[in-house]
């Protein structure tokens, strides 16, 4: 009885940590087998019953097995990789002109230029230093607000030229090879006590 009690105990420190209602039921089964094989014993007597009585307890391995969890499963469709998404093709449409409100606005890219104008050169005084840097930050400028016009698939090239005044005349020219129905350009000009600025945006259709 005492080998038994002692096989019962080293296999119940082998079971792996249970909640605690499990625990009460392996317990009570253990116990209830325990009490039984002691009854037997009792009742038949002999040595060889002895031996027979004395090997410890098999218990089932799949009893405590752990169950795989609800969660495992959701978090690996959760986490499986999704396929890409497919690429959309668009018909060719073959168009050789811009829709009419895509058009170049020539007056509100010279109104824009204008205004641009007249904030940033309003106290500028003229320096040769800073000419060349000043005059490739207002095309910059210039280009940014024109882009915002909402004219696509259009090219946008800006001229800026800035120099000093001392009442002299420049006149300034351009040739360009374009399709007039298309393409078309803005200009505008600005001076003050010091110094003169011209700048011209051309807007070429891309097909």
């Amino acid at each position: 009885m005492k080998a038994m009690l002692t096989a019962a105990a080293r296999n119940e420190n082998k079971i792996p940590q249970q909640p605690s209602m499990e625990r009460q039921k392996s317990a009570t089964s253990i116990i209830s087998k325990l009490s039984n094989s002691s009854a037997t014993t009792a009742a038949t007597g002999g040595g060889g019953d002895t031996e027979k009585a004395d090997k410890p307890i098999k218990l089932p391995m799949n009893l405590f097995a752990k169950r795989p969890s609800m969660w495992n499963s959701v978090n690996k469709l959760l986490t499986k990789e999704k396929p890409p998404a497919p690429v959309r093709k668009l018909e060719n449409t073959y168009r050789m002109e811009p829709q009419h409100e895509y058009e170049f606005k020539s007056q509100e890219v010279r109104g824009v230029i204008e205004d641009i104008f007249k904030i940033r050169l309003k106290d500028e005084t003229y320096e040769q230093k800073r000419a060349n840097n000043l005059a490739r930050n207002l095309a910059e400028v210039i280009k940014i607000r024109v882009k915002k016009l909402n004219m696509p698939r259009h090219k946008l090239v800006v001229f800026c030229v800035i120099g000093s005044r001392q009442e002299q005349c420049l006149r300034l020219g351009s040739r360009c090879v374009w399709d007039d129905k298309t393409d078309d350009f803005a200009s505008a000009s600005y001076q003050n006590g010091s110094i003169f600025a011209v700048a011209t945006v051309y807007g070429i259709y891309f097909e």
